[in-house]
C-alpha cells in the first residue's frame, strides 16, 4: 500500500490520530493509532503497523491493521455479534430497528466499509503491472465498476468540458430516410481520440486507463479518464481525469494539458474555456421548477 493514502482515508472519515511512533528501533517500522467517536459513546479504535518496503520509497510498504470499539461492555458485545454473524438485514435495522440495533447496525456498516475501502486501496496499487491491463482483465473490470464517491475517495481528480459541434444541431431531420441515418455530433471523434491517447480502453465509449510513468522507487501510477455526457445538454461531455498515485499536482495538470492538445485537434470537438454543465443544470432546475408558478391577477 501506499501508506498515505491509507491515512488519509481515516482523516476524511474523521478519526484522529492518538498516538503515531516507532514500535521498535527499526526506522522502517511505523506504529499509528487513530479514534473517532461514534454512536451511543462508542469510539472506534484504528491501529496500523506499517513496515516500509527496501524495494520501494518509505511511502509504500505493508500494513496490518486492527479495528477495536471501546465503549459499554453489552452494546459493544451485541454489536461484535452482529458483526460476526454477517446480518444481511442490517440496513433495514439500521432504518427500523431500536435505538440500539439502529446504532448497531451502522457501527457494523461502518466498520465493513472501512475494510473494504482498504483493501480497495491496496488492490488499486499493483506492484507491477503484469496483464493488470490485459482486454478484460479482473483489474480493468474493477475500475469500470467503481462508484462515483469511491473514485472520489481513492483519485485526484481534474476535469474539463468539451463540446461536440459536428453535423447541423439546426437542421430538419424530419425526412423519408431519416430514421434510417445517422449524423454524427462529432462524438466519434471525440471516442476516438480518448481511446487513442489512453492506454487501454476499461468501459467501451465511457471509461479508458492511461498508464504514467512511475516515479523513482515508487509503485505503477496511472490515471483512469471518464466521459460523462450531460443529462441537459447532449453535445457537452465533461472529461475526468482521475489519477492514482500521482501527488504531484505539476504532473497532472501535464498530462490533462496533453489531452487538451490532443482534442484539440479534433476538427468537431471544442474545448471549453470554463466549466457550464452545473450552470446549465441550475438554470434548467430554475425552468422547470417555476415553470408551475400560475399568475396572479
Amino acid at each position: 500500500v501506499r501508506v498515505k493514502s491509507i491515512l488519509l482515508l481515516r482523516i476524511i472519515e474523521g478519526f484522529r490520530s492518538r498516538r503515531y511512533g516507532q514500535n521498535t528501533e527499526d526506522a522502517d517500522k511505523v506504529s499509528v493509532h487513530l479514534t473517532v467517536p461514534l454512536e451511543l459513546g462508542t469510539v472506534l479504535h484504528y491501529e496500523l503497523s506499517y513496515v516500509a518496503s527496501p524495494f520501494y520509497n518509505v511511502m509504500v510498504g505493508s500494513a496490518h491493521v486492527k479495528v477495536e470499539l471501546s465503549g459499554e461492555e453489552k452494546f459493544i458485545q451485541n454489536v461484535k455479534n452482529d458483526f460476526i454473524s454477517h446480518q444481511v438485514n442490517l440496513q433495514q435495522r439500521a432504518r427500523h430497528g431500536t435505538i440500539a440495533q439502529r446504532a448497531s447496525a451502522k457501527l457494523c456498516m461502518f466498520m465493513r466499509w472501512v475494510r473494504k475501502e482498504d483493501c480497495l486501496d491496496s488492490y488499486l496499487t499493483p506492484l507491477e503491472w503484469g496483464e493488470k491491463l490485459g482486454t478484460g482483465s479482473p483489474f480493468l473490470r474493477r475500475l469500470g465498476t467503481m462508484s462515483t464517491v469511491q473514485r472520489h475517495r481513492h483519485f485526484d481528480i481534474e476535469s474539463f468540458e468539451v463540446v461536440c459541434v459536428g453535423g447541423d444541431p439546426f437542421s430538419n431531420q424530419e425526412s423519408l430516410l431519416s430514421e434510417f441515418m445517422e449524423e454524427d455530433s462529432g462524438e466519434s471523434e471525440l471516442l476516438e481520440a480518448l481511446a487513442d491517447f489512453a492506454t487501454q480502453i476499461v468501459t467501451d465509449r465511457r471509461c479508458y486507463v492511461l498508464k504514467l510513468p512511475p516515479s523513482r522507487r515508487d509503485l505503477v501510477t496511472y490515471c483512469v479518464i471518464e466521459v460523462i455526457q450531460s443529462p441537459e445538454a447532449a453535445r457537452l461531455y465533461t472529461i475526468a481525469l482521475e489519477f492514482f498515485g500521482c501527488p504531484d499536482n505539476h504532473e497532472r495538470v501535464a498530462v490533462a494539458q496533453k489531452l487538451k492538445e490532443r482534442l484539440c485537434s479534433c476538427e468537431s470537438v471544442v474545448l471549453l474555456p470554463r466549466s457550464v454543465d452545473q450552470y446549465i443544470r441550475v438554470v434548467m432546475q430554475g425552468a422547470v421548477g417555476g415553470g408551475g408558478g400560475g399568475g396572479g391577477g
